[in-house]
């Protein structure tokens, strides 16, 4: 990030970007976070199993 800072335009602050490009970026942000939920509820579901089959 820092040494970008000296050619100007191409380190984009975060302010100029577009709507859409917002809009993406948190779309991406929030399926990141639902998959990495699901994938510790599904440890912790298989976990119940293997503890409920003993």
């Amino acid at each position: 990030m820092g040494n970008g800072a000296k050619y100007g335009p191409v380190s984009v602050p975060s302010a100029t970007l577009s709507p859409e490009a917002v809009a993406l970026r948190r779309h991406i942000a929030l399926l990141a976070c639902v998959a990495h939920r699901a994938k510790q509820v599904c440890q912790v579901s298989s976990l119940w199993v293997t503890y409920s089959e003993r």
